[in-house]
Order: structure tokens, then C-alpha cells, then sequence
């Protein structure tokens, strides 16, 4: 059976991550930082249509906990690290707090998730990680600095690693990039309003904002690639609104 790994795992579009996945025939590890209950959900959703699904508490800006999530596994083919955090706020208003707390979970925990990770892809027969950006990180305002430096960042890390990975272990990496997808992180932002999805459909030449499930199944087309080689890509899941 071949095993995904899903860092953030447990909702928003980690979890239709997750439950694609497993649908496609994969033994699928969710994690999550404190929220159990999402996490649990989501492996009985994916344990009641048939699949496998094991439930991971980590830290991923602490080197230990993430050391010690990888002991925990066998086998790994595929890595999709899909947790994310961000605070809304600029260079002007942001604290060094604010700073760190945003590049930890975004630049740091891709870092040490990868740098782990590498044991047990190596052994794979189709080894992927699939790093999670967004369009702030090809076009920033500076209204977000962290969360959209770390977008940036994550783009280079996975162009760095595809071609330093690809050429050593042919372990392929790539990078999915989506539009606007209503999810719980944009609470955060106090801007999770219908009126503001309706304008970014209207804006869309598609007509419509992007859902988990449109990015969950680009993500699988970048792994389950019949040919094994793509890889250093930067997938663009937004129906054209980045243009």
C-alpha cells in the first residue's frame, strides 16, 4: 500500500487533501497541532468510505516533535506539508512575535518536515513532497509581510529541493498554489464574509472561487503522474485569477 503524510491535515483544505488521498488507494497520516477533534473526524470520515487513516499530534516549529512524528512511521511515499497560519498585519504593526510565531509554522515546519521525512523516501519506489503556497507569495501587498514572505519562501525551498532531491534521490518536488478557497484561515482576517466570495467569483474568469476539492485533486495529479517527471512546478489552482 503506498503511504501519504498530510502536515495539517485535519481541515480546511488539508483534510480534502487527505480524503482524496486515501481515496486514491493511499494509507493516509493526518496531522494536527491541538484541534484532536478535527483531526479524528476526519479520520473516521475516510475510515467509514473504506480507507486507512492514522491520526499524528505535532509541532512543526519544534524540532523534536517533528523528529519524533517520523520515528512513528514505516513508510512514506508521498509528503504534502499543508499547514499554514497567518496574521494580518505589515511591517509597521507586526511584533517580532508576530513574525516568528507566522515564518515557524511556514518556513521552519517545511523545513524540518522535508529534512525528516527524506529516511523514509527515499525507500520509495514514487517519492513526492508537495509544498502549499498561495498567490501572496508571487504578488505581495505587504498588508500580510509574514504569511506572505513565507509563500515566497516555500517556492524557493521547493524549487531548491527539486533540483538537489530530483538529482540525488529522485525524489520529485513541487508546489501547489491556490486562488481565494474559503476555509476557517480566513477568520483570521476578519474578512470570511458571502460579499467578499461573491466578488472574487465575479472576478474569476472562471465565474467561481476554487474549492478544497479542486486543489486536492491538482495535488494528486502532481504525484500520481503516470510519468514520474514533473517536478520543480509551481501549480496555479485558481481558475485564472492570478492573471
Amino acid at each position: 500500500m503506498k503511504h501519504a503524510l498530510i502536515i495539517g491535515g485535519s481541515g480546511g483544505i488539508g483534510r480534502a487533501v487527505a480524503t482524496a488521498y486515501a481515496g486514491a488507494g493511499y494509507a493516509v497520516g493526518i496531522t494536527y497541532f491541538e484541534n484532536n477533534e478535527q483531526a479524528e473526524n476526519t479520520k473516521a470520515e475516510i475510515d467509514g468510505n473504506g480507507g486507512t487513516a492514522g491520526c499524528f499530534q505535532v509541532d512543526i516549529t519544534k524540532e523534536d516533535s517533528v523528529k519524533a512524528l517520523f520515528e512513528k512511521l514505516s513508510a512514506l511515499d508521498t509528503l504534502i506539508i499543508a499547514a499554514a497560519t497567518e496574521i494580518p498585519k505589515s511591517v509597521e504593526d507586526a511584533s517580532y512575535d508576530d513574525w516568528r510565531f507566522v515564518t515557524g509554522v511556514m518556513i521552519d515546519g517545511p523545513f524540518l518536515c522535508t529534512k525528516y521525512a527524506l529516511p523514509l523516501l527515499k525507500k520509495s519506489d514514487n517519492p513526492n513532497i508537495v509544498f502549499f503556497a498561495s498567490m501572496d507569495g508571487i504578488r505581495p501587498n505587504g498588508e500580510y509581510l509574514a504569511y506572505q514572505v513565507s509563500e515566497a519562501a516555500n517556492i524557493a525551498m521547493m524549487k531548491a529541493n527539486a533540483k538537489y532531491l530530483g538529482s540525488k534521490y529522485k525524489i520529485r518536488v513541487n508546489a501547489i498554489c491556490p486562488g481565494p478557497v474559503r476555509t476557517g484561515l480566513w477568520d483570521k482576517a476578519g474578512d470570511n464574509t458571502d460579499e467578499t466570495w461573491e466578488s472574487f467569483a465575479k472576478s474569476n474568469p472562471l465565474g467561481r472561487v476554487g474549492t478544497p476539492e479542486d486543489v486536492a485533486r491538482a495535488c494528486l495529479s502532481l504525484t500520481e503522474d503516470e510519468g514520474k517527471f514533473l517536478n520543480g512546478n509551481t501549480l496555479f489552482v485558481d481558475g485564472g485569477s492570478g492573471l
